[in-house]
């Protein structure tokens, strides 16, 4: 990159020669880099930005399997005598995403194209990120009407592996929706998210893109953690997120959360129209830069080798 300022200094290189100022640090340019790295760095300053609007999609896709169970332990879990195991609502993001992938993949994409509608992989994964704060939505009006229905009725005793949780009357399924919407969000933007990161990564780096992209996996639960730790400072006094969710205002963070998606989402259009995506012909130059190079580095090695051989001799 300071070689590409320095060059753009120099106006040893005109415009009409590079497509980015980055250009001009290739050595057919007069630079001192290869064509191939500054095509991977080309495609890197691409990606990266795309991933970084991914991170908050991530903070709400694990209150699935934090707040979310919280929120269900303290709803009715029992049915003809039964308890339910909170947990077992997962089983509903996993039953969507086996619905969807394939239902997508074999007829809605293919129709989609048929009809002319490019659905392409970004708006894929913005179409993920909506559905994700409807999730939040959704499970911040199933805790206004369980808090609601604790003031009303004053909740139900009950014992979950010997601790016992004041319980809403409401049942634990009227969190079907909010797992349902989170799950149908991962197969647009996690699964989308990984075929994006494979097709735009230069092909020498294709591993190490892969692993960038769920790397956004992690920042997001951090990025979670981070949020809860500044809301209950925030609200010291009457805290958002206290030990018994009963006592605070979880509907709130999960208005916060959407409030927060929507925000990225609206920064990650502005990428996304602004992105250009890597033909089939741009990965075919990338990978016959990378091959050459290969192929030269090997000549190298091998003439050095011939080289040393015959000083032994």
């Amino acid at each position: 990159m300071c070689e590409s300022v320095k060059r753009v200094r120099s106006k040893s290189v005109t415009s009409s020669d590079v497509d980015s100022y980055l250009d001009r640090a290739k050595e057919q340019n007069g630079g001192s880099f290869a064509d191939v790295h500054v095509e991977e760095v080309k495609s890197l300053g691409r990606i990266v930005p795309v991933f970084l609007t991914i991170i908050p999609y991530w903070t709400i896709y694990v209150q699935m399997s934090s707040v979310y169970f919280l929120q269900g332990e303290r709803m009715l879990l029992t049915i003809g005598g039964f308890m339910i195991p909170v947990s077992s609502l997962n089983l509903f993001n996993i039953i969507i995403i086996l619905i969807l992938i394939p239902l997508m993949d074999r007829l809605v994409y293919p129709c989609l194209a048929n009809l002319g509608l490019n659905f392409t992989q970004l708006r894929r994964i913005g179409f993920g990120m909506i559905l994700a704060s409807l999730s939040v939505v959704a499970a911040a009006i199933v805790e206004v009407c369980r808090k609601q229905d604790l003031r009303t009725n004053g909740g139900i005793p009950q014992d979950i592996s010997g601790t016992v949780y004041n319980s809403s009357s409401i049942s634990v399924f009227a969190q079907i929706p909010q797992f349902t919407l989170i799950g149908a969000s991962e197969v647009f933007t996690s699964i989308t998210g990984l075929e994006f990161a494979y097709s735009q990564s230069p092909p020498s780096m294709q591993g190490v893109v892969m692993g960038m992209f769920l790397l956004t996996t992690g920042l997001g639960s951090y990025l979670g953690s981070l949020l809860v730790v500044i809301v209950n400072a925030a609200s010291h006094d009457d805290p958002w997120l206290p030990d018994e969710i009963n006592d605070g205002y979880v509907e709130r963070f999960f208005i916060l959360l959407a409030v927060l998606m929507i925000l990225d989402f609206i920064v990650f259009v502005i990428l996304a129209w602004r992105y250009k995506y890597v033909e089939r012909e741009e990965h075919k130059k990338l990978k016959i830069l990378f091959n050459h190079k290969h192929n030269s580095l090997e000549t190298l090695l091998y003439e050095n080798l011939n080289t040393h051989l015959f000083l032994q001799i």
